[in-house]
């Protein structure tokens, strides 16, 4: 196994595993009690299970460009999983209703479910528009082989932080608000015990929804992929079997004087 593969199979494990003990931490300050022993064992078989699948998607990414796209995506589930360990505590804390746990869990859904979505609908508007220039420069049809990651790069994705049904340019403002919601929240659970979780889930919902949208785009781009590799009547590779090997910028085409 090559040496980055190796580092990104220990900086998956690692993390998951420091995560779900901060995780536990953060339960048992805020709520006096520490949560059972399946809240570490679920964060344990997390971190197994991501690094497993990593390594087995950055294996197979040598010879199909699909694999190694969807690679992509185990970082960002890392680190929803790491600041949702910053939101666990609040469904362990017994003076917070059901009720308001569920609407909790429900305002986060809306969040994430908008922002993959939203990725979604961004890279299809980026491929019709550019796609075909794109794939003209990075995809060899008859040798079988693309170079994803130059070919996302060139179509300037633009994925900004998204809150449904507020204006981009009272998006700071909103964060702002998160982030104070998040440090005062869980102080004031006993004396607002609507309110403020609900204030707490918003901060937390709204950093781990920009994650979905990388999720959502992922997802795109794997429809779009695997389309190509239907018209090719084969899987394509990637143009650099060897990852450590590929330039990290794509190759410009020199202008023509």
């Amino acid at each position: 196994m090559h040496e980055v593969s190796r580092r990104r199979i220990t900086a998956i494990l690692l993390g998951c595993i420091v995560m779900t003990g901060i995780g536990w931490v953060i339960i048992s300050e805020v709520t006096g009690t520490p949560p059972t022993n399946r809240f570490l064992h679920t964060g344990f078989a997390l971190a197994l299970t991501l690094a497993a699948a990593d390594a087995w998607l950055h294996w197979m990414g040598r010879t199909r460009a699909l694999y190694r796209m969807l690679s992509r995506t185990t970082f960002a589930t890392l680190l929803i999983w790491f600041i949702s360990c910053l939101l666990l505590p609040l469904f362990w804390i017994e003076e917070v209703e059901l009720r308001t746990k569920l609407m909790a869990l429900g305002l986060m859904s809306w969040l994430c479910g908008a922002n993959a979505i939203r990725g979604f609908r961004q890279f299809r508007a980026a491929w019709a528009a550019r796609g075909p220039a794109v794939l003209a420069e990075h995809y060899l049809e008859v040798e079988g082989t693309i170079e994803w990651d130059w070919i996302v790069e060139a179509l300037r994705l633009e994925l900004p932080m998204y809150v449904p049904l507020v204006n981009r340019f009272t998006i700071p403002l909103a964060m702002v608000a998160g982030i104070g919601g998040f440090m005062v929240a869980p102080s004031m659970v006993d004396s607002y015990p609507v309110a403020a979780p609900l204030a707490w889930t918003f901060a937390i919902s709204v950093l781990i929804s920009w994650f979905f949208q990388l999720l959502g785009s992922g997802a795109a781009q794997a429809l779009a992929l695997r389309h190509l590799e239907q018209a090719a009547g084969r899987p394509l590779a990637p143009l650099f079997a060897d990852e450590a090997l590929r330039p990290v910028r794509r190759p410009r085409k020199r202008k023509k004087r």
